[in-house]
């Protein structure tokens, strides 16, 4: 693996969920590489289950994300990588914010197995030098 500047490993898979458990590496020239790891995570029959762990695919965000972080809530309904309608990412496993720092922006994206989709981009003049993105559990 080449250069990798951070790291987020998915922890919960909701109960009707396509996916599997997944480790993020953002890696320095803008990628961010997706990697099986339910030979590790998975503890119920009902869980997806590989033989080891794999790379699944890498997309492409915005040179040196510095900082992955989960999103709020399961995101990404509607969208062509999911093969069932209604069917979303889950929160705390493949919807994945990424501050970009050389890039100066944050990109929002959601995979299902190794096929991704960016969800949103958050890019501002004022944004100078972001480095670090938390979502907030607060509010509605």
């Amino acid at each position: 693996m080449e250069r990798p500047v951070s790291v987020l490993a998915g922890h919960c898979l909701d109960r009707w969920s396509p996916d599997r458990y997944k480790f993020h590496v953002g890696l320095e020239a803008g990628h961010v590489a997706v990697f099986d790891v339910s030979s590790i995570m998975a503890r119920m029959t009902w869980e997806p289950k590989a033989a080891s762990i794999t790379e699944l695919g890498r997309t492409f965000v915005g040179e040196n994300p510095i900082c992955l972080a989960f999103m709020r809530r399961s995101e990404g309904s509607g969208l062509a990588i999911f093969p069932k309608a209604g069917t979303k990412g889950d929160k705390l496993n493949s919807c994945v914010y990424v501050v970009c720092r050389k890039a100066r922006k944050v990109v929002g994206i959601v995979s299902n197995g190794g096929t991704f989709a960016v969800l949103r981009t958050i890019e501002d003049q004022l944004m100078s030098d972001p480095v670090h993105v938390v979502a907030c559990v607060r509010g509605p």
